[in-house]
């Protein structure tokens, strides 16, 4: 499962590239994306999103010189934080 995760946080990495954070906010969690915004955008410099399957939480940078960083986010006991909000 955590090299499923790490495979997963560095293909999109390698796929999310260079671009301003203007065109990385409005194109993230569309209808064909495995994620879905929770919070942040475009003038934040973070976005808030989960994965549609799994519901990990992931915090992805969203800064002018610092875009498409993923970090997966962490509960107190060290496993990965679920998305228990509603589905749209």
């Amino acid at each position: 499962m955590k090299k499923r995760i790490l495979a997963l946080v560095i293909v999109m990495a390698l796929l999310t590239g260079c671009g301003t954070n203007e065109r990385s906010a409005n194109e993230f969690g569309g209808a064909n994306s495995m994620f879905e915004m929770v919070e942040g955008g475009e003038f934040k410099g973070y976005i808030i999103a989960y994965h549609k399957e799994t519901k990990v939480m992931y915090a992805i940078s969203n800064a002018m010189y610092n875009t498409g960083n993923f970090t997966v986010m962490l509960d107190a006991d060290g496993k990965p934080l679920l998305w228990e909000g509603e589905n749209e």
